[in-house]
């Protein structure tokens, strides 16, 4: 008898947790959605530079190293990309993609190539990344066809220096930045299992390793959700 009383306490505490009503009220569990985007902007330099990515550093007479501003190193440039994600509980979005951004060298420091017989080459220089983030959307972007956004990541990845002729180098390097935006709804599918909305997708690189280059970008992206 006293096994059984035992049994049915237990029995009690557990079932409400898997319960689905309280007080006699359905619990609506909100339904994540995924996300794919696709994105592209422009990104223009900022930050002060005491080499280029790995490759070279900057030095004064004495050999000490010196800072460079950005707009003296690099040049405005552009990225583009894809991301896939999942939204949960209609305003809170993880986010894991790739990002490509080509690395335009400013003409008084452009990083050279020597070879053999006094073989020389301008470097171009790409950057690769697998990128990380969490966003924070204001409002109900379900519900609403308007929503700001905020958000912080990491990108990882490699910067890759090429040129006809020579050997590729490549440098691995980080970067942490931060984000923020807004996203318009477009269009809607039947009892909203589906809609896509077009986002404006602004970011700031704040700290990165190597003298990798740092940038402010500016872009849009398509977003397409979906319930699995």
């Amino acid at each position: 008898m006293l096994r059984f009383a035992q049994t049915a306490m237990l029995v009690a505490l557990i079932l409400p947790l898997f319960s689905s009503s309280v007080n006699g009220e359905i619990v609506r569990v909100a339904r994540r959605y995924n996300v794919i985007s696709f994105f592209a902007g422009s990104s223009s330099p900022v930050g002060k530079y005491e080499g280029i990515a790995g490759f070279v550093d900057f030095l004064d007479e004495q050999g000490r190293l010196v800072e460079v501003d950005g707009d003296k190193v690099y040049d405005p440039t552009y990225n583009l990309g894809l991301s896939y994600g999942q939204l949960r509980n209609n305003q809170m979005l993880l986010d894991v993609g790739f990002r490509y951004t080509r690395i335009e060298q400013a003409g008084d420091n452009p990083l050279i190539f020597f070879g053999p017989d006094d073989q020389t080459a301008e470097a171009k220089l790409h950057q690769y990344d697998l990128e990380i983030a969490f966003y924070y959307l204001f409002m109900n972007i379900v519900e609403k066809s308007f929503a700001p956004f905020v958000g912080v990541g990491v990108r990882a990845g490699f910067t890759n220096a090429s040129a006809s002729g020579f050997e590729s180098e490549s440098h691995i390097n980080t970067v942490f930045m931060a984000s923020g935006g807004a996203e318009l709804k477009l269009w809607e599918g039947a009892k909203k299992q589906s809609f896509m909305t077009l986002a404006s997708v602004n970011s700031y690189d704040l700290f990165a390793s190597g003298n990798r280059p740092k940038y402010l970008n500016v872009g849009a992206a398509l977003k397409y959700y979906f319930r699995p």
